[in-house]
């Protein structure tokens, strides 16, 4: 967790090292924070947060996420937008290794290193196996041939 200090120089290293606007969705109580910083960020907008669909539409036209949610992780995956998580692990460990997410930590040098190789980074980004939109269908499958045998099983021993 970052403190105020740490806070307001990882969004000074933001603002320095971009020259895209830098859209963020602030709860209502950080922009108080965002708004009383000594050094007012050039690129860095704070907006109001969104809906689901407007915020998915922004994250597919963004040119990279910076955020702590792991969720937000899986949707930049699926999206082909790179993603730096703010943390020193995820849960998540496919959209690292599929080429999608870069692990930023929470310190503004490993941070702004994370920033740099999403940038420069060449993998090809995939989806990680599964992630195809069918895991109910699979699921339906699973639990009808798991009931039907567990079913026939029973039938068998009566």
């Amino acid at each position: 967790m970052l403190d105020n200090y740490a806070r307001a120089k990882l969004i000074a290293a933001i603002d320095k090292n971009t020259e895209q606007p830098v859209l963020f969705p602030v709860h209502p109580r950080t922009r108080k924070n965002f708004e009383a910083l000594a050094s007012k960020p050039v690129h860095i907008v704070p907006c109001d947060p969104m809906g689901y669909l407007e915020f998915i539409y922004m994250i597919k036209n963004a040119s990279s996420v910076i955020t702590d949610s792991g969720g937000i992780q899986e949707e930049t995956t699926v999206l082909g937008v790179p993603c730096l998580p703010l943390r020193d692990n995820t849960e998540r460990p496919a959209t690292i290794e599929y080429g999608t997410n870069w692990l930023a930590g929470t310190r503004k040098l490993t941070i702004l290193d994370a920033w740099n190789q999403s940038r420069t980074d060449q993998r090809e980004r995939q989806i990680p196996p599964f992630w195809d939109g069918q895991a109910a269908s699979r699921c339906h499958v699973a639990l009808r041939q798991f009931l039907l045998g567990k079913c026939a099983a029973e039938l068998q021993t009566r």
